[in-house]
């Protein structure tokens, strides 16, 4: 493998911010190696294809685009947030870890936090994102006092 010292420092800064951690899970999924834009740099890429087979839909309304672009006509002030690895800061059952598990030519890991590419990923970010944004149970027309007819 030609990147593996490249995969050894990834490796080594995820265990260290105590993303991924060592594992004895019966899981394995294998990993794909993708070189970023700049052509030096990798991406550490896990191929659930067999997990996401097997894994039941979550399911969870998401806004659509065109939804909230019409509710953005009513606002005056907007804000951007970059939630950059934002799937990070989702922390992951006990049993979520085993599954989550990736073997590589220097070990068997399992995620802490959630990584990407798992079947139901995106619907649990949005989830907690609205969560925390909404408080549970939201409702964009709720939210007035960044309205300006408020």
């Amino acid at each position: 493998m030609r990147h593996l010292k490249k995969l050894y420092e990834l490796l080594k800064g995820l265990l260290k911010a105590n993303l991924v951690e060592y594992s004895d899970s019966p899981w394995a999924s294998p990993i794909v190696i993708v070189l970023k834009k700049n052509g030096v740099d990798i991406r550490l890429c896990i191929d659930y294809k067999l997990v996401n087979a097997i894994t039941a839909i979550m399911e969870y309304a998401m806004s659509l685009v065109d939804d909230l672009l019409t509710d953005l006509e009513a606002y005056l002030w907007f804000c951007s947030l970059d939630a950059a690895s934002g799937f990070w800061a989702i922390m992951m059952t006990l049993r979520a870890r085993k599954i989550s598990a990736f073997v590589c030519p220097l070990g068997h890991f399992e995620w802490l936090r959630m990584p990407f590419g798992l079947k139901n990923a995106s619907m649990i970010y949005q989830c907690m994102l609205d969560n925390a944004l909404w408080g549970g149970s939201y409702s964009r027309k709720e939210v007035g006092e960044f309205s300006p007819n408020a």
